[in-house]
């Protein structure tokens, strides 16, 4: 997120030439897209889907979002076309990951919920607003979108394999534990 939030206005403005005014107008879009993927997130927990279903499946939409704008930029086909369809998607799935990853990383730190929330938004904000805000200042060449694109997807892949690799083996070693604790209050 940060590295599209950082990297977008050097894009979209110096690079494909949009007007400032327009580019307001396409980062509310995004923005949009953020509230709209934390409605879908809303609506789909009250039927029961869970957390960790609906962070796996935002995660593999953004990672799959982040490699097509990767795709769009080193082929040479950054377009007002095809540039921002691609960022709004990738952003409606920050509305599906945030609230889930907080609500897994919470979850198990009940008598410390404010202070794991504060150690959270402090990580997010050192990581993603100095780190990925930082690359993509620094690798910006000032023609293409290649920076951008591709710190989103760096960051976007590494997020997919901690889950896949750390958090998902871990919630399903507490799946396992809870249901061989009580047997049958999994019968249906």
């Amino acid at each position: 997120m940060f590295a599209y939030v950082a990297g977008s206005p050097l894009v979209l403005v110096q690079v494909l030439g949009i007007s400032t005014t327009l580019y307001g107008w396409f980062f509310a879009s995004t923005a949009f897209a953020i509230m709209a993927g934390s409605f879908l997130n809303g609506r789909l927990s009250v039927r029961g889907v869970p957390p960790s279903r609906l962070l796996k499946v935002g995660l593999t939409l953004a990672v799959v979002s982040a490699i097509a704008l990767v795709l769009v930029s080193i082929s040479n086909s950054v377009r007002v076309i095809t540039l921002p369809p691609l960022l709004v998607l990738n952003t409606f799935c920050f509305g599906l990951i945030a609230p889930n990853a907080k609500h897994g990383a919470l979850q198990p730190l009940p008598e410390v919920a404010g202070v794991a929330a504060a150690v959270l938004g402090f990580t997010q904000m050192a990581i993603g607003g100095t780190l990925a805000s930082a690359l993509v200042a620094f690798f910006y060449d000032g023609r293409t979108a290649t920076a951008m694109t591709s710190i989103m997807s760096l960051f976007a892949l590494a997020s997919f394999a901690v889950y896949a690799t750390i958090v998902r083996p871990a919630e399903q070693r507490i799946a396992l534990a809870s249901f061989n604790r009580y047997p049958d209050s999994h019968k249906t």
